[in-house]
């Protein structure tokens, strides 16, 4: 059954889970189905907190993530890709409209730098 204190989406999986179980679906393409729900649910980004930076004003090592993607070539859309999926991780916000992310340049540059799986992609955090 479903655990008490879960989130509404989680309390949602749980329940799907549950009726899957009950209709004596493989265990093995639970799994599955699970780990494609995960794959297309959207979570924010883990942050030290809500530090709101002024631009041109960032602390060493830390670079907004327009800037970043401009200097090593990536596809914005790529990058908030990979704080989507946990392989950066955001350390604060620009004082702008929109809020832009700010990430560790050392943390980007390693994650460009991570060799691919077969579709492209660094791999996932472990």
């Amino acid at each position: 059954m479903v655990e008490s204190g879960k989130s509404a989406p989680a309390a949602d999986l749980y329940r799907a889970v549950d009726r899957l179980l009950q209709a004596e679906v493989d265990g093995a393409r639970i799994v599955r189905m699970v780990e494609q729900h995960i794959a297309t649910v959207e979570t924010p980004p883990e942050t030290d907190g809500d530090v709101i930076y002024e631009p041109g004003n960032l602390p060493d090592g830390l670079i907004d993530l327009p800037s970043a993607c401009k200097e090593y070539q990536v596809n914005l859309q790529t990058a908030n890709g990979w704080l989507q999926r946990g392989l950066l991780k955001r350390r604060g916000k620009l004082h702008a409209p929109g809020g832009v992310n700010v990430v560790s340049s050392e943390e980007f540059a390693s994650v460009v730098h991570q060799p691919k799986n077969k579709g492209g992609r660094p791999p996932k955090p472990s």
